[in-house]
């Protein structure tokens, strides 16, 4: 959807670099945005990222609005001098990372120490009989639409055998 057009990526962690990693595989330019005086991924992505000619990168910024009719058109900002500023886009994706909400499973699932669900990847079962999760809440390293749903697949699966067999 976004090969060939420029986009945006706000924020500057592992989240957001990650995420940058993947659309230069086919989007024009890649601007990564974060709000704080530096960026906070690990240093040797930052440098590889930002190396591509691809990629363009603002910091310590602050956003203001983004605009457009039916899609985006651009984001504004301002930078740390007060000026305001139009940086045209197709695409924002936001990578500011999250902290799983699990509250309802703590103390009756196993979670790592972030609080995610930890399961089995081949099954998406947990450490306790006949309680399965999937999703952003798991300890799966990547977080995306299409990867929650392959996960609920396969925990239906497992679901299924698992009720066949008792």
């Amino acid at each position: 959807m976004f090969a060939g057009q420029d986009v945006a990526v706000i924020g500057g962690g592992n989240a957001g670099f990650g995420t940058a990693s993947q659309l230069l595989l086919y989007a024009k330019s890649v601007t990564i945005i974060e709000q704080a005086p530096a960026f906070c991924a690990e240093k040797i992505t930052v440098d590889k990222i930002l190396a591509n000619p691809k990629v363009k990168s603002l910091i310590n910024v602050k956003l203001l609005e983004i605009k457009g009719e039916k899609f985006v058109s651009s984001l504004a900002y301002q930078d740390t001098e007060g000026q305001t500023h139009d940086l045209p886009v197709t695409g924002i994706f936001v990578e500011i990372g999250h902290e799983p909400e699990t509250a309802l499973v703590q103390g009756l699932v196993e979670t790592n120490q972030l609080g995610a669900i930890i399961t089995n990847p081949r099954t998406q079962r947990t450490n306790i009989e006949g309680i399965w999760a999937a999703g952003d809440n798991t300890d799966t390293p990547y977080h995306q639409n299409n990867i929650a749903v392959s996960q609920g697949i396969v925990a239906l699966e497992d679901i299924y055998h698992y009720l066949l067999k008792n």
